[in-house]
Formats: C-alpha cells, sequence, structure tokens
C-alpha cells in the first residue's frame, strides 16, 4: 500500500510493505480513490465488532478507564530517517 501527503511543495511517498511486519495493521488505509469508495459501507454491526476486537487488542492497562497507562510506541528507524528528511 502507498499513501501520499503533500504538505506545501513537499511531496511524501510513504510505502508501507505488509511483508517485512506481516501482523502490524496500518494506521492509514486508502478509502476513498477519484471521488470512489473503495470497500462498501460498513453495517453498524461490523463497525462495533471492529472496535471491540481493535480495542481487546490492547494491553489490558491501555483498556483500563481508571488511569489507563499508554502502550509504548516504537518509531521504526525508517521512519526516524524519513522524518529528519523532511524536516524544514
Amino acid at each position: 500500500m502507498t499513501n501520499v501527503h503533500r504538505s506545501g511543495s513537499i511531496l511524501i511517498k510513504i510505502t508501507i510493505v505488509q511483508s517485512i511486519f506481516p501482523t502490524r495493521i496500518p494506521l492509514m488505509q486508502l478509502v476513498m480513490k477519484q471521488g470512489k469508495r473503495l470497500y462498501p459501507t460498513e453495517s453498524l454491526t461490523e463497525i462495533a465488532e471492529r472496535t471491540a476486537k481493535s480495542v481487546a487488542s490492547l494491553p489490558s492497562k491501555t483498556r483500563c478507564l481508571n488511569h489507563p497507562v499508554s502502550p509504548t510506541i516504537q518509531i521504526s528507524p525508517a521512519l526516524q530517517k524519513l522524518t529528519e528528511t523532511t524536516r524544514h
């Protein structure tokens, strides 16, 4: 999957390589192209099931309502390099 983002005159092309991280789920997914939906609309049941599964995948300390603990975020070296090359 390739996502293209434009910020001013800088064009950033981010390629997500699913084969390197097969268990990872992309945070962004292309849903519209040339004004048309790429996927059918989900039902409320499907949205509820997907959301429940997503929340269940979080660490239990993160799911706590009182004093939740944010999960540890790891930034890949490739993303760190991309960030450095796009700074003004």
